[in-house]
């Protein structure tokens, strides 16, 4: 044999080795979440992660006994995100910035689009795209007190 087939050969052969290893894994992999059953799942109502001196940090639960949030903070401030689900296929997602304030939401609407709004640091809405139910784009500016001040498309 020549060089080039010997080398082409031991590619194969390693790539079939590797393939082998990859496929043994994966099927390991899938018997192991096939062995999951029921009785092995926490069942709660909430779940709170704190750090070494008991100050949560991350919490997990039923906001209205309902629908689930996701909270996490930091050292001075109980809450810097919040994930929301809420009633009718609504969503949030919400960040927070100084003095624990809205700075900015991306949420879904019940009889619009998604929209995505930015807060000054006193928690007053400055800008806000969002996406109407018939499909057009908007965009909206505010002033400090939080009055229109310019919007695309303008209204007929």
């Amino acid at each position: 044999m020549n060089r080039p087939i010997k080398s082409s050969l031991f590619v194969y052969v390693l790539i079939a080795f590797l393939s082998g290893i990859m496929l043994s894994w994966l099927s390991q992999a899938d018997q192991a979440i096939g062995q999951l059953e029921p009785r092995q799942f926490i069942t709660t109502k909430g779940l709170q992660i704190v750090n070494d001196k008991g100050e949560p940090r991350a919490s997990l639960f039923l906001w209205d006994g309902e629908h689930p949030a996701l909270i996490l903070g930091d050292k001075t401030c109980d809450r810097r995100l919040a994930l929301t689900v809420r009633d009718r296929e609504q969503a949030a997602l919400t960040l927070f910035g100084e003095n624990c304030k809205r700075r900015a939401v991306l949420e879904t609407q019940t009889l619009g689009g998604p929209e995505f709004v930015l807060r000054d640091h006193q928690d007053v809405p400055r800008a806000r795209i969002q996406l109407l139910a018939d499909g057009t784009p908007t965009l909206t500016m505010y002033g400090p007190n939080g009055g229109l001040q310019w919007k695309a498309p303008l209204p007929n």
